[in-house]
């Protein structure tokens, strides 16, 4: 590969025309005949005991459903093969990440490397991946970094962070009475300022002044500060760029203080089970942005679609399949696809495995992967108790947006 390529010069030159993403690394393989032993070997560190441990453990979750789903076994032409999977605790630390990252290519020699989450370890596993070669699938970053820095290295199964909220801008540009101005809560991370770099960019694009961006650290305990900034603001929509803890604190702290606002875009974290369990009634009229709703509609090999992958994977774990347990899934899945034609005495070779990435178009759960941009889905919390209802984009909504709502009043 040429030095400097970007990722839609890889992918023109690998013969796919649409357009990469980057954004958050989740597998990678390893050059290994899978005929040497009896199963395949699949490994990940995750954060599990750190601030990001109920997302890890989504991830956790998501990934044991699919081997279960698949009774434990992938096809390698033609001939199964079982299933071990190793997961370490990486602590949210990015040289821990690495040396995890390290030890299951070197020591446990493992065949599929499921990513970690967060974005200064993922982007410290991607970089030991790149180091040897590997190919990854990503879901555990939102940094245009990957785009720039892991080009064939990482393919992404969503979006830029700077465009996370764009959909949810389109469908508010007409709206009447219109919005004049914004107020931001950026979450002091990496991913999270990119994020805000987008909203900030469509504000622009769109007509509407940014009239108060606070930048919150990640541990943030106090935000009544915030709060009675932004009630002295009056901002017409407030957004939240991401992080489910800041914004349950926000809204509760909000409503003490009789903030109001006409819409409140709570970004991709408003439908994750600790908001719900955090918020109840009063996440109604709150908006939000995501990849997945089971409502969607969309199909499964498995499950013959998402309602009925839903309903499955809340028997088992006791919770609704937000977003970031369908794409968990969705990642060994996928190497289950490329590897039924794999190679036998090679299977898991990064070249094969970077070409069929790169030419992949097909209808997952996950939506139709096709390793470009992916459009969101917005949603409100409508009804008593409140239910996520998908109001845009119009071909996948069920519901229409309740506006101007007072979603801090609830």
């Amino acid at each position: 590969m040429k030095q400097g390529m970007n990722r839609r010069e890889f992918l023109k030159m690998t013969g796919t025309v649409a357009m990469g993403t980057a954004i958050m690394p989740m597998s990678a393989v390893f050059a290994q005949a899978a005929d040497a032993k009896d199963y395949i070997h699949i490994g990940c560190s995750l954060p599990l005991t750190s601030t990001l441990g109920k997302v890890a453990g989504i991830f956790r979750d998501a990934y044991q459903f699919y081997i279960e789903t698949v009774n434990q076994k992938m096809t390698i032409g033609g001939k199964e093969y079982g299933i071990k999977l190793t997961i370490y605790d990486d602590e949210n630390k990015p040289a821990r990440t690495a040396e995890l990252t390290e030890k299951l290519i070197v020591s446990d020699k493992v065949d599929l490397l499921l990513s970690s989450y967060g974005t200064e370890p993922t982007l410290a596993q991607a970089s030991v991946c790149k180091k040897h070669k590997k190919v990854m699938l990503n879901i555990g970053v939102a940094s245009g970094k990957v785009e720039t820095d892991f080009v064939g290295t990482v393919f992404s199964l969503v979006g830029l962070a700077d465009t996370y909220h764009r959909t949810l801008f389109n469908m508010i540009a007409k709206l009447d009475p219109p919005i004049k101005t914004v107020g931001i809560i950026t979450p002091d991370d990496p991913s999270y300022h990119e994020m805000s770099r987008g909203v900030k960019e469509d504000c622009k694009k769109n007509g509407m002044e940014v009239v108060i961006e606070e930048i919150v650290p990640m541990n943030v305990s106090d935000l009544e500060p915030t709060v009675l900034k932004f009630k002295a603001k009056q901002p017409d929509m407030i957004v939240n760029v991401g992080w489910d803890k800041i914004l349950a604190g926000f809204v509760m702290m909000a409503g003490k203080h009789n903030v109001k606002a006409k819409l409140l875009d709570g970004g991709h974290v408003t439908i994750t089970p600790f908001l719900k369990d955090a918020l109840g009634p009063k996440l109604k009229n709150i908006c939000g942005v995501t990849f997945f709703m089971p409502e969607a509609k969309t199909k499964d090999e498995y499950y013959g679609d998402s309602l009925n992958f839903a309903k499955k994977y809340k028997e088992k774990y006791g919770y609704d399949p937000a977003y970031h347990a369908a794409m968990a899934y969705t990642v060994p899945y996928l190497f289950g696809v490329v590897l039924k034609n794999a190679d036998p005495k090679d299977p898991f070779n990064p070249d094969f495995l970077r070409q069929s990435f790169s030419k992949m178009d097909m209808e997952t759960l996950w939506g139709r992967v096709k390793f470009n941009e992916k459009d969101m889905l917005v949603i409100q919390w409508q009804g008593d108790p409140p239910a996520p209802v998908i109001i845009y984009p119009p071909e996948t909504a069920v519901g229409k947006l309740i506006y101007p709502s007072d979603p801090l009043g609830s």
